[in-house]
């Protein structure tokens, strides 16, 4: 049950917009989504001046874990030699074996990688890399660690919910040849596992292989120390203030009447999205709840010019209010086919519409690269209708698993990048034919049962155009 609630905090903005729909049986209404979904879906975006459009037949799964495995938060990164790194939010590393040694699942996350293709296979990126495997895990002997993930239930309680979650990924500053990866601890208080946060930890790759992570010497100067396993004891990332990047408020072990979330769950939130580099500036977009009012949430900024040294991120500036647990990714949509100059490109979850509720991912762009204003994200309109209704017509028209129909929930998208952050295509369509205008994305397609372990990821393509007057 501890691992399981872990997961569902993941779950984020589709679980918060379900409340909408509090009633209607999804299962009795799932042979009726396929007359919803027309085989073309168009938006306008871009304040007007760009069209969206998504293809039903451009999609397709891109990896099928094994029934006892989770898959999320998927990155796919077109590396300048022809290759896609990809890097995912995985399971605990040794799982079968600690299940049989204990009878219980054990918690903790995973960070897995791996690198596919080359000039020669562009359709390699709608196909997960053949060495993806775990890369960075959690430690069961080391309470200390940041990655501590040991559960006991018989005894004190939850000591530790950790293991290494949600990667976001972008290449160094220029001439830097490492990859750096912001992801996610999650730490209580002193180990009592009264109140729980999300806290930023660091690491880097060359080769998508082999990773070294953020730790502090005996002098507390931050240091890069080779990953290794139990033994790695990483450092909490902090801002230029000196402040620790966490979780703005603590989550308490859930117990019963909580409707939304299973007893012995910690529904930790906030502090994980994605990067982008423009320039000589890191942009480092997440979503957390206010500091004053937890029950408001807002999309949250922070710069830097480089993150290779702890302490240069600047602090956090709030660019939007957004839903309550709700998971937004910010790209940079660099030169958009037909549409001028280079703008942000925004993709959260939504609903196409709530009766029957049908799950989707919305994608709206901005009009430039400005953070607040009519035409930056600021003053992006997320839903239709009144507040966070839930409901876009930005929704991008995703089947996913056709089967499930309006059971199903589309959950932690990502995006095809540059190594900088920024948009990029595929070089090809799926099956040979030319490539899409738009991107590709990635999400996490949960069945009817709403289980993430087994849960397939899925790729689908965009096209976007110029608004003709």
């Amino acid at each position: 049950m501890a691992k399981r609630g872990r997961l569902l905090r993941y779950i984020l903005g589709a679980l918060v917009l379900v409340a909408a729909w509090d009633g209607i049986s999804v299962l009795r209404l799932h042979a009726r989504q396929a007359a919803l979904l027309p085989a073309r879906t168009c938006a306008t975006t871009g304040d007007g001046t760009l069209r969206v459009c998504h293809t039903a037949a451009d999609e397709g799964i891109y990896y099928r874990p094994a029934a006892w495995q989770v898959a999320y938060n998927t990155q796919i990164i077109a590396l300048d030699d022809g290759r896609y790194a990809t890097v995912l939010h995985g399971e605990a590393r040794d799982l079968p074996a600690y299940g049989a040694a204990t009878h219980r699942l054990r918690p903790g996350d995973s960070i897995k990688s791996g690198v596919t293709g080359g000039p020669h296979d562009p359709a390699a990126v709608y196909h997960v890399p053949g060495d993806l495997d775990w890369r960075i895990w959690g430690s069961l002997t080391d309470p200390h660690s940041l990655l501590y993930d040991r559960f006991d239930p018989a005894t004190s309680g939850p000591s530790g919910l950790s293991g290494g979650g949600n990667p976001m990924m972008v290449r160094g500053a220029a001439g830097d040849p490492y990859f750096y990866v912001l992801y996610l601890a999650v730490a209580s208080d002193g180990g009592r596992g009264e109140a729980w946060r999300n806290i930023l930890v660091e690491a880097r790759t060359r080769d998508f292989l082999h990773y070294d992570l953020l730790q502090r010497d005996t002098a507390a100067r931050s240091v890069w120390v080779a990953f290794a396993g139990d033994a790695a004891r990483p450092a909490a990332v902090v801002d230029t203030a000196g402040q620790l990047i966490e979780s703005n408020h603590p989550a308490r072990v859930t117990g019963p009447g909580d409707p939304h979330h299973p007893v012995g769950s910690v529904n930790t939130q906030g502090v994980f999205g994605s990067l982008a580099r423009i320039g000589t500036t890191l942009y480092y977009f997440y979503t957390d709840q206010d500091p004053a009012v937890p029950t408001r949430s807002h999309l949250y900024v922070r710069t830097a010019p480089d993150i290779a040294t702890n302490g240069r991120l600047s602090p956090p500036r709030a660019v939007l209010d957004v839903a309550p647990e709700m998971l937004i990714r910010v790209a940079r949509a660099a030169g958009t086919a037909g549409g001028g100059g280079d703008r942000w490109a925004v993709f959260y979850n939504c609903f196409r519409r709530l009766a029957p509720p049908v799950s989707d991912i919305c994608l709206q762009y901005t009009r430039d690269l400005a953070l607040d204003g009519p035409g930056g994200i600021g003053g992006l309109v997320l839903f239709d209708g009144p507040g966070f209704s839930g409901v876009s017509r930005h929704a991008l028209g995703l089947t996913g698993d056709a089967a499930a129909a309006g059971a199903s929930l589309k959950i932690q998208q990502f995006y095809l990048s540059t190594p900088a952050g920024a948009l990029v295509r595929p070089r090809v369509r799926a099956d040979g034919g030319p490539a899409p205008t738009g991107g590709l994305l990635t999400w996490t397609e949960l069945g009817r049962d709403w289980s993430i372990f087994g849960a397939p990821v899925y790729w689908a393509v965009w096209d976007v155009s110029p608004e003709r007057p």
